[in-house]
């Protein structure tokens, strides 16, 4: 190896260890917590080292948010569509929630970030976390608009019901869920896993008799 790409997995490796570690600071006490001296200190390196890494607080966590997205495939990528489109709309909705509590560190840490860009008001923060964000959302929202568009056509929704209103109301009420799995403290999450899951499989069949009757 020469001495160049030494010198850059090294910067890689200390890139990585800086990430782990504002990672695991967020998550242990929220970001209030979270500050570039605080995490130099746990690191055991200067700020001068540290800003070698990265221009500020900001950017590890948009580093961040954008490694959790590239990791994370989302599940309309894997979601193989059977006969009933119906069917699919509905077991979909539970597959994309079992997928969710696998990743409710990850789904904790964008629900943090989000939340911090929004209190903080800086324009350029904000606009970087929507671009890395808003084409997953776009995405699953027309996965969610075309299963109902060819559950409609195959005859299995009511004849009078709005698509897209349907798609807006049941992404509100997923995203809350969403939220709420996101919000819960990594040890209650643990015991409540089971009794989670069957409220989602209830609010299936609420879904179901919305859209169906």
């Amino acid at each position: 190896m020469d001495q160049s790409a030494y010198f850059e997995q090294i910067r890689r490796k200390r890139r990585e260890e800086i990430l782990d570690a504002a990672r695991a600071m967020i998550l242990a006490a929220g970001m209030d917590s979270f500050n570039i001296q605080k995490l130099a200190r746990r690191l055991d390196i200067s700020a001068v080292t540290f800003y070698k890494y990265f221009k500020n607080s900001d950017d590890i966590l948009l580093a961040l948010q954008k490694e959790i997205l590239g990791q994370w495939t989302p599940t309309y990528q894997n979601f193989s569509s059977g006969e009933n489109a119906l069917d699919d709309f509905l077991r979909f909705i539970e597959d994309f929630f079992a997928d969710a509590m696998e990743h409710q560190e990850e789904l904790s840490l964008l629900l943090l970030f989000q939340i911090h860009s929004q209190n903080q008001e800086t324009p350029d923060t904000m606009e970087a976390m929507a671009r890395l964000t808003l084409p997953h959302a776009d995405r699953l929202t027309r996965f969610f608009t075309d299963l109902l568009i060819r559950a409609k056509q195959e005859g299995d929704l009511k004849k009078d019901l709005d698509t897209d209103a349907a798609v807006s109301f049941i992404c509100g009420l997923n995203f809350a869920v969403v939220q709420r799995i996101a919000l819960m403290p990594r040890r209650d999450f643990q015991k409540e896993k089971g009794r989670l899951m069957r409220e989602i499989r209830e609010l299936g069949a609420l879904y179901r008799l919305y859209l169906a009757g």
